[in-house]
């Protein structure tokens, strides 16, 4: 069951609010960032001037690649006639140096990023750290010196983005949030501390669960993740006249090829005028931090109206610990499937279908109700002995690693052929292209279909499924009702209005 500060150490989400602390969950990715624009705007005393202090940091590496190029360009000017061993030993020592500096190992402590199987950083090894700084010389060498290039090195650099900016920007003000972590703890008289050792540098006084440590940071420097890696998402700061100018470009020169960054790269080495204009447009351009109050993509929404159902006593789930255990028992297995539909049903029916909606009645993503319900089935079942997961590969929610749960909105794209693909997997293998057989699949199956505003009817989908399968109409429709290892429920959770 995914946990959150407030979880492990027993403290009132809105505590922590009103110190400023992140309740991010211990075990995921929560998708935010340290968006570095937002470090001198904090109100966090621990905070004061980290945006100066990473501004150092990065204004010593561009002095540090000025020395390296300035060696290089000697090394050139006298290797026509005999190289210079001991300049070329420098250019080593140098190059070596520079990239130790741009190492950043992992710290799996702040849940920040993209994962939702733990919260593990991604770091900068060898390899990163080589790629960066060979990216990051190449604009050097036309004059670009301003040492923000180092925040924008998502946009030209395979395989670096905000979140392992973010990752390098928590290593360098380590000491900064060790510091706020500190405080917190001692503030909210938290029981247990620990301390960390990285580089040889001990922090103490950390807050730490499972004996793991838990890195507190500042809700007032975090910014949701992009997720588009287009040109127009990756340069969404950028004025429209450099973006016009890059559209165009683009489209003239590589009008058959797929956007990359090395494309991007190219077009900026090509005009550093215009590398220079997006850093002073990055820099000038209004950023906010997320809005965790109204929490428009629903990272921790779901979590709250989650647990408040699953500590109301009204919406207890009754699944007894002995109808679980035979595993492959037909009756038993329906009885699971009828509990779980019926339950979830009810709970939608009443008013829980509200919160599949923003405050403008726009239906949210499908993970919405996929977490709630799996929260709830985690929080129910989490005394019975039986493990519950989602599965991110099948995208479906596994009991004991026997049941399966499918849960589709009607408003999802292509939701009737996901219906009909959903369907001929539990009960059909194809004899040919056009003609298919059924058969008793052996594990248990329940799907939930979420009628939502603006979705498909029940009438729409089952329509466009059985014109999938027109040679056995009526077979397939009493299939479908009477199987015992297969249930649907349709849940109309559209607003009342």
């Amino acid at each position: 069951m995914p946990k959150r500060i407030s979880d492990v150490f027993n403290v009132e989400p809105i505590v922590l609010k009103k110190l400023n602390v992140f309740n991010g969950f211990i075990d995921r990715d929560s998708k935010l960032y340290i968006d570095p624009r937002l470090l001198g705007k904090s109100l966090t005393p621990e905070f004061e001037n980290s945006d100066i202090k990473l501004n150092n940091f990065f204004e010593g590496l561009i002095s540090d690649i000025l020395g390296l190029i300035e060696l290089e360009r000697k090394y050139d000017l006298v290797r026509i006639n005999e190289p210079d061993k001991y300049v070329e030993e420098c250019i080593k020592i140098k190059e070596c140096e520079i990239r130790e500096k741009l190492k950043f190992p992992e710290l799996p402590l702040a849940g920040l990023g993209y994962s939702i199987q733990n919260n593990d950083g991604k770091g900068i090894g060898n390899g990163l750290a080589d790629n960066l700084l060979r990216n990051i010389k190449s604009f050097v060498k036309l004059g670009i010196v301003d040492p923000v290039i180092f925040q924008l090195a998502g946009i030209f650099v395979e395989n670096i983005g905000a979140d392992r900016i973010s990752d390098m920007i928590i290593y360098i003000l380590l000491p900064q949030l060790a510091q706020f972590s500190s405080r917190i703890a001692k503030e909210l008289n938290l029981l247990e501390f620990s301390s960390i050792s990285i580089n040889n540098f001990n922090y103490y006084n950390l807050p730490c669960y499972l004996n793991k440590v838990i890195l507190l940071v500042p809700l007032d420097i975090l910014k949701l993740l992009p997720t588009s890696e287009t040109v127009e998402g990756s340069l969404n700061f950028i004025n429209l006249e450099v973006r016009r100018d890059m559209n165009r470009r683009v489209n003239e020169s590589f009008r058959n090829y797929l956007y990359n960054k090395s494309l991007e790269k190219e077009l900026l080495l090509e005009s550093p005028k215009m590398m220079t204009n997006l850093i002073e447009t990055y820099k000038s351009t209004p950023v906010t931090s997320y809005d965790f109050t109204k929490d428009p993509e629903n990272l921790f929404n779901w979590h709250d109206v989650a647990r408040f159902y699953a500590n109301h006593p009204e919406y207890s789930l009754n699944i007894k610990d002995e109808i679980l255990k035979p595993i492959f028992n037909k009756d038993n297995e329906k009885k699971v499937l009828e509990i779980i539909g019926i339950y979830f049903f009810q709970l939608v029916k009443k008013e829980l279908y509200k919160v599949f909606y923003d405050e403008k009645g726009v239906v949210k993503k499908e993970i919405v109700g996929v977490n709630i319900l799996l929260q709830l089935l985690e929080y129910n079942l989490q005394d019975s002995r039986v493990h519950v997961k989602y599965s991110v590969e099948d995208k479906v929610i596994k009991i004991a690693y026997h049941y399966k749960i499918i849960l589709k909105f009607t408003s999802t794209r292509g939701i009737d052929n996901v219906f009909y693909q959903i369907v001929k997997d539990a009960y059909f293998y194809s004899n040919s292209s056009n003609s298919y057989t059924f058969y008793e699949k052996r594990y248990p199956l329940l799907v939930f279909i979420i009628i939502v505003d603006g979705g498909k009817s029940k009438d729409q989908i089952e329509k466009s499924f059985y014109e999938k399968v027109k040679n056995s109409q009526v077979e397939v429709k009493n299939i479908v009702l009477e199987n015992k290892f297969f249930k649907i429920v349709y849940v109309d959770a559209r607003l009342k209005k």
